[in-house]
């Protein structure tokens, strides 16, 4: 366990519902912030998250997506960091099921309250901000694997790449992870022409000046592979002449070419 959180424990259904002050725009914002850097403490803390999964969907829905929300000023701002990354702690240690996220990312193509918010974060003028949105949705998409529909499909790659041209590369990196775990989503055969742009977007940083975001892009662009082996391999064939070094585009090819192997290995 480590730190003081196993005391908590026993004071979680207490407590709980305090935490809805957070969202309260009427309350002290001291007394919010306080709160919220709390809460992110027991979600941060191992050993006691079990004890906090009950609570999950509700903290997610009541308190963690409406301080997310994008408001004007400096406070509003801070306690928005607090929360994001409130909501990175809480999908990295799994308190909240699959469908309770896809409640709130929304059902029959009709956002939810989570989808705004998860844009605007990973858009937000603050660097910090940006930062722990991209890990929380690297986190997200784990979690919705194989249940984010079409729609959304193309609306967050839309999101991803935007991210990818960011002018932080350490950003940069991040997103990166959130768009590996991402392209579980993406359906095997999804549309040519949409699967090639998000393709072709993710390779052109394999070419990157920083070596840093090339080797952070090539698991994203790895894993977009099963989607279509043919048209990746297509598109890196061509990609590896443009760049200035063809060996991460190699590398992607030698990925490729290992998955046809193996899974032709199976059908035999």
């Amino acid at each position: 366990g480590g730190g003081g959180g196993g005391a908590v424990v026993p004071l979680l259904d207490t407590c709980m519902p305090a935490f809805t002050i957070v969202a309260d725009m009427n309350r002290d914002a001291d007394v919010r912030s306080t709160l919220l850097v709390l809460l992110d403490f027991l979600l941060a803390e191992s050993g006691i998250q079990h004890n906090m999964s009950p609570f999950g969907a509700s903290l997610l829905a009541d308190v963690i997506v409406p301080v997310c929300v994008w408001r004007a000023g400096k406070v509003a701002s801070a306690l928005r960091k607090a929360g994001v990354s409130c909501m990175k702690h809480l999908m990295a240690q799994r308190l909240v099921k699959p469908q309770d996220v896809m409640k709130l990312l929304g059902e029959g193509f009709a956002a939810g309250p989570l989808d705004p918010v998860m844009k605007s974060c990973m858009d937000d003028d603050d660097a910090d901000i940006r930062y722990i949105a991209c890990g929380a949705a690297r986190e997200m998409f784990a979690i919705v694997a194989e249940m984010l529909d079409t729609e959304q499909v193309r609306h967050f790659y839309l999101e991803l790449l935007r991210r990818l041209d960011d002018s932080n590369d350490t950003i940069r990196c991040e997103v990166a992870t959130a768009a590996r775990t991402f392209m579980a989503s993406v359906p095997v055969g999804y549309d040519p022409a949409q699967y090639e742009y998000l393709l072709r977007n993710l390779v052109v940083h394999l070419d990157d000046q920083n070596e840093a975001v090339q080797q952070a892009v090539l698991p994203a662009v790895l894993a977009a592979a099963p989607v279509n082996p043919a048209l990746f391999t297509t598109v890196l064939r061509e990609c590896k002449g443009k760049h200035r070094s063809g060996k991460m585009c190699q590398e992607a090819l030698d990925h490729v070419a290992k998955l046809q192997h193996d899974s032709s290995e199976i059908l035999e």
